[in-house]
């Protein structure tokens, strides 16, 4: 494929309001494969039964499963940092991970990707494309990584050195045969340890590598059980946890100096976070209507409002 030709699509992306744009084959290397089967056999997904099922390893090593056979893939970012966020952050005294305090991403991502599926559509009638916002068991930030958004950071999490790792992923898979891939980022990482020593549970319990079953965002999401084991930490975190971020030079230097800011309003904290926890109360336990009401267009809904309340309760003990 000719560079002028992924270098319009890199434009109308770009257009879309996407802040981040890489191709990479729809492939995912020996190491990583190897570190996946590790994971999964290991247990560390933790409560993510979904994840050790069969048919959902078949799509997340060899992207089976999936209506044809990706051989390229279009590798978007999309900010969501705000000062806005880091303000009402320092206020909560329950917190919620900030890509949460927001309206749903999931939502917000496939309406600005609607006309980048157009012209892909369009230009490319006798091909297919198929768009992932975390709805499909497939390795994105493996394959985001494979593209040169960013590099894998020792918190798992991709980093790019100018706006930190503070911004949303998504893929769209494609049986065209783009002979463009861009080059993987050099890891800047180096020899910082701050997200492993920072984090409250010992979840990053190796450098690059994470234990699910130990992460508070994993007990505060994923974990939908009526209620906690005894030794189960949430260090103040009622729904995600953003620790491990926080304390990242990348994060708290590099992309504060730089004043990194989401162009997408639709990303900054909603009045029921700026109100309330700027005053100094908490949103606390609440019934299923005013759950329902309160967070019906973020994603915080998915967990159900006992989820939710189990959170509440146990957070301020542990």
């Amino acid at each position: 494929m000719k560079n002028r030709t992924t270098n319009r699509i890199k434009e109308v992306c770009i257009e879309a309001g996407f802040d981040l744009v890489g191709f990479a084959k729809a492939s995912i290397s020996p190491k990583d494969r190897e570190y996946i089967r590790n994971w999964r056999e290991q247990g560390r997904h933790g409560n993510m039964d979904w994840f050790a099922k069969e048919q959902s390893m078949e799509i997340r090593l060899d992207l089976k499963h999936l209506g044809f056979t990706p051989v390229s893939v279009i590798c978007l970012g999309m900010i969501y940092r705000s000062e806005k966020a880091e303000a009402v952050l320092a206020e909560m005294k329950q917190k919620v991970s900030r890509y949460a305090l927001g309206t749903d991403y999931h939502t917000v991502i496939r309406k600005k990707a609607k006309p980048i599926l157009q012209y892909l559509r369009s230009t490319f009638p006798s091909s297919n494309f198929r768009q992932s916002v975390d709805s499909l068991p497939i390795p994105e930030k493996t394959i985001a990584k494979q593209s040169g958004i960013g590099w894998m950071g020792k918190n798992t999490n991709l980093i790019h050195p100018k706006i930190g790792s503070y911004f949303f992923i998504s893929t769209i898979l494609t049986d065209q045969n783009w002979d463009v891939t861009d080059e993987p980022m050099v890891d800047h990482c180096g020899s910082c340890r701050a997200c492993l020593d920072a984090c409250p549970t010992g979840a990053l319990f190796n450098e690059y590598e994470i234990d699910a079953s130990l992460c508070i965002s994993h007990h505060t999401i994923e974990d939908r059980r009526p209620d906690f084991d005894a030794h189960t930490k949430l260090d103040s975190w009622i729904y995600g946890c953003d620790v491990c971020q926080e304390v990242c030079p990348w994060n708290f230097g590099m992309a504060k100096r730089q004043q990194i800011e989401t162009s997408n309003d639709e990303f900054l904290p909603k009045g029921i976070f700026d109100n309330s926890y700027n005053q100094g109360r908490n949103l606390g336990e609440m019934e299923s209507n005013v759950f329902e009401e309160t967070f019906k267009d973020s994603s915080i809904k998915r967990i159900g409002v006992e989820t939710w309340n189990r959170n509440v309760r146990w957070s301020k003990n542990s």
